[in-house]
Parts: C-alpha cells; structure tokens; sequence
C-alpha cells in the first residue's frame, strides 16, 4: 500500500489509502467495512450509508470498465506492477474514446458474456 497522504488541496492529518468492502471482510487499518446493522445510532448509520455509496460508484466505474475492455472480465494473471500500467492504459484509453465519440448510455450498462 502507498503511504499515508493528506486528502488534495488540504495539509490536514496525512489519511491511509484503504480498500472498501461489505460486512463479510475483516476489519484491518487498510480496508473499510460497515458497522454491524444491530444497534446502529446516527453517525454509524450515516457512515454505513456514504461507505455504500462510495463502494457503489466505485463499482460502476469498474462495470464501465469492464464493458469496453475483456481483460477485465476475468482475472489478470500478469504481475501487479503491469497489471496497474494495464488498468491505467483502459482508463486513459475510455477518456479518450469518450472525447473522441462522445458519451453513450450503452457504454454504462455491464453486460457478461
């Protein structure tokens, strides 16, 4: 994991990257679950909600993904350094296309073959 960062054009405290995920994951310094769903007050339910809907345009971006580009449809078996030059080239390469063509709804519909 790189190492902790202040959120842009901020200088506050320096935050942990973290992965997000649902309730069936550990909790650990770098990964982000919800609080159970007995007992919940305000805050934790608040916290539940944005943690979901981050975790769902997190999802949808990888669905767009996804749906241009096959590699994506299986797992990678090439090492993590290439694998994260490979995710990058498809983000730069959609924005392209995008500009290029314009935006399709079609695009943003998942589609698993």
């Amino acid at each position: 994991m790189p190492e902790a960062k202040p959120l842009p054009n901020t200088n506050d405290t320096p935050l942990p990257f973290v992965f997000l995920g649902d309730e069936a994951f550990p909790h650990n310094n770098n990964f982000m679950k919800p609080y159970p769903r007995s007992n919940l007050n305000t805050q934790r339910r608040i916290f539940n909600y944005r943690l979901s809907r981050s975790r769902r345009v997190v999802e949808c971006a990888f669905g767009i993904l996804s749906n241009k580009w096959r590699i994506f449809h299986t797992s990678m078996t090439i090492p993590p350094d290439f694998a994260v030059l490979v995710t990058k080239a498809a983000c730069v390469l959609h924005n392209f296309v995008r500009r290029r063509d314009g935006y399709r709804f079609e695009d943003t519909l998942t589609h698993y073959l």
